[in-house]
């Protein structure tokens, strides 16, 4: 027995029309169905759980000896610092762990655009606002960067070499911040029983749309690559399967010239012409039309709206879209 392929998925596409920053609209179809649920809750998943990103884990404050304790000219304790650093979001460019640093002095606010340059790091929200200082406050953070995936605990930040003024703190390094998924039901061809999976996806901006969905299949993939072990082969389907688009298009150009409520004149002059459907007009290019017996320029301007009305135009070349379909 031959083992048949199932329909294969055309490829991603993603939309941002309303331009939110850090989401795509992801659209994967056409899907065999219930692999728009398969793949979409996979992906999540992985999304989630399992793609790489940079985070602070662990902090030290001049004069602040634990997360309990307060500084000097700072509006914020040492907790509510630490809650301020944990929304930072960072893009990791070594491979080797970071130390940023932010001093505060002087009076107002500090936000992170104030963290000093490292250019292993890219900071990318930089008007989160860290503390807020007064003429009193003389103090810095260093804040520690390191890769990871997922959220990790403050305890597991603990490192053996850290001295007794390093404060461990939580840490979340996914940089997909959410992940929703939905399937539709959709028809190709003759097929009405097919999946389209789409799914709305956040960032946190260290990834683009593409490369969290591009990373996630990777990842899914290569855990599946471990689990193959045959040697078989698939016989490509046999149905042709044609895009849904096309065969509107198809279904529209074999409207009947009768159907167009076209005036009498224009009516008559096209069936002299044995033109009795739009893929017979469209085929035709303009000049042609005027070489008609009895067809002239008011008629053509009739036609050409009636065409833009629909989408089509004079000229086209339509046999692919056609085939053997034509009455």
């Amino acid at each position: 027995m031959k083992w048949k392929s199932l329909l294969m998925p055309k490829g991603i596409t993603v939309e941002n029309p309303n331009d939110i920053p850090n989401y795509g609209k992801v659209i994967v179809e056409p899907l065999e169905r219930g692999w728009g649920h398969t793949i979409g809750n996979g992906l999540r998943r992985v999304m989630l759980s399992s793609l790489q990103g940079a985070a602070v884990t662990s902090i030290r404050i001049d004069g602040a000896l634990h997360e309990f304790s307060t500084v000097s000219g700072v509006k914020e304790d040492v907790t509510d610092i630490i809650l301020n650093i944990k929304k930072l979001r960072l893009r990791l460019i070594a491979d080797e762990p970071q130390t940023l640093k932010v001093n505060l002095k002087g009076s107002g606010v500090v936000t992170a655009g104030d963290i000093e340059d490292n250019p292993n790091v890219d900071v990318l929200n930089p008007d989160l606002v860290l503390a807020t200082v007064n003429e009193d406050a003389d103090s810095s953070i260093e804040m520690y960067v390191y890769d990871g995936k997922g959220y990790v605990a403050s305890d597991e930040n603990k490192k053996e070499d850290d001295d007794i003024t390093s404060i461990p703190i939580d840490a979340i390094f996914s940089p997909v911040t959410r992940v929703n998924y939905a399937v539709e039901s959709i028809r190709v061809g003759q097929r009405a029983d097919l999946d389209k999976l789409v799914m709305d996806v956040w960032t946190d901006g260290s990834l683009s749309i593409h490369e969290a969905v591009g990373y996630s299949a990777k990842i899914f993939y290569d855990h599946l690559d471990r689990l193959i072990n045959i040697d078989a082969k698939f016989e490509s389907i046999e149905e042709e399967v044609v895009d849904e688009k096309t065969e509107k298009l198809r279904q529209l150009l074999l409207t009947k010239i009768d159907d167009l409520e076209l005036s009498v004149r224009s009516n008559n002059c096209l069936r002299a012409a044995n033109i009795r459907t739009l893929a017979d007009l469209v085929r035709n290019q303009e000049s042609d039309m005027l070489k008609y017996k009895n067809f002239g320029r008011k008629s053509l301007v009739e036609l050409n709206q009636v065409l833009a009305d629909k989408g089509l135009a004079f000229g086209m070349d339509i046999d692919d879209i056609m085939g053997d379909d034509e009455e």
